[in-house]
């Protein structure tokens, strides 16, 4: 913001990835939200939509819900405990000419928890969660993400995890040069469920290994995860390593992307001398052209260089791993 009091920003938008509708802007200043609204090769519409003005507060606080939709029209608001059971009786808030409305809500009797705010429009309805009294210090955390495959600029990062019940964390996006692309605060649910999915990786993001923190407290773990730069073509295969199995050996996963869609994937392992080690794997690709083969490494696997090889109806690939 210069000193016109002025905002810009631009975002490029990319084909095939990102999806045609209305797409909400939110601005934020302190307590402050504005909202707005445009439209992705369609004419923009006007949802109804709620923003609170932070994540976590203290039992007694109010909290500022800054409310969207069209001008003058009338909505309810509900909130929902952590058992999902409504608190009190609905609200009715009528919406100011420009179709904004900030409502403040008093937590005075609201105990520890999360909670979820829901407001209605006839059949439409929006919602949001919020949190009262949660702690950092979550205990032991372990994140993971959906994707095993390597990220390209503009895919979505799906987090995935475990810690303790109800704990408030900080989960940052960090670049190969040490650089945090985005820091939120998150919190896991009431089975100590971590699900994240507002994290991106930026259009212009630089190739390499990034990572992902999550923090509670003392508590935190990391991960890294793979960023290409461009899409490449054809078929390709990568190994990951998996677990240890007790009794069983070591598994790796064989990771195949850029095969043709919904099409047969023939999978085999091949030691230095080229006799063929394994030649029953397969898997079939699916929409997104990846699909992921578990492989144990028995005991009965002598140490060397093994190579596997990947072919579908258009093309083939290989890679090596290691045996110790």
């Amino acid at each position: 913001m210069g000193e016109s009091g002025f905002v810009e920003f631009e975002y490029q938008t990319q084909k095939n990835v990102d999806r045609e509708g209305t797409w909400t802007l939110i601005a934020t200043q302190e307590k402050n939200k504005e909202l707005i609204y445009v439209g992705y090769n369609v004419p923009p519409s006007t949802p109804i939509n709620l923003k609170f003005d932070k994540l976590n507060y203290k039992s007694g606080d109010i909290a500022v819900i800054s409310l969207t939709g069209k001008p003058s029209e009338i909505i309810k608001l509900l909130i929902l405990d952590p058992s999902d059971n409504p608190v009190g009786n609905d609200i009715s808030i009528t919406l100011e000419p420009d179709g904004t409305r900030k409502y403040e809500l008093d937590l005075l009797d609201y105990s520890s928890g999360i909670y979820t705010a829901v407001i209605l429009r006839g059949s439409a309805q929006s919602e949001e969660k919020f949190s009262v009294g949660l702690q950092t210090g979550s205990g032991e955390i372990k994140i993971n993400t959906a994707k095993l495959i390597p990220y390209l600029p503009g895919d979505l990062i799906l987090i995935l995890g475990n810690t303790g019940s109800n704990a408030l964390l900080i989960v940052t996006l960090i670049d190969p040069d040490g650089n945090e692309v985005k820091v939120k605060e998150i919190f896991s649910d009431k089975e100590g469920v971590i699900s994240e999915k507002s994290f991106r990786i930026p259009s212009n993001a630089k190739a390499g290994m990034w990572s992902i923190n999550a923090k509670s407290g003392s508590n935190f773990d990391t991960i890294e995860i793979e960023v290409l730069s461009t899409l490449q073509e054809g078929i390709q295969v990568s190994i990951k390593e998996g677990i240890k199995i007790p009794g069983f050996g070591h598994v790796i996963e064989i990771v195949v992307e850029g095969a043709v869609p919904k099409a047969s994937v023939f999978i085999e392992i091949r030691a230095e001398n080229g006799d063929v080690i394994d030649d029953s794997l397969k898997c079939s690709a699916t929409s997104g052209s990846s699909c992921v083969v578990p492989w144990t490494i028995s005991k009965n696997v002598l140490p060397g260089i093994y190579t596997v090889i990947v072919v579908d109806s258009l093309d083939s690939a290989k890679t090596t791993f290691t045996v110790n």
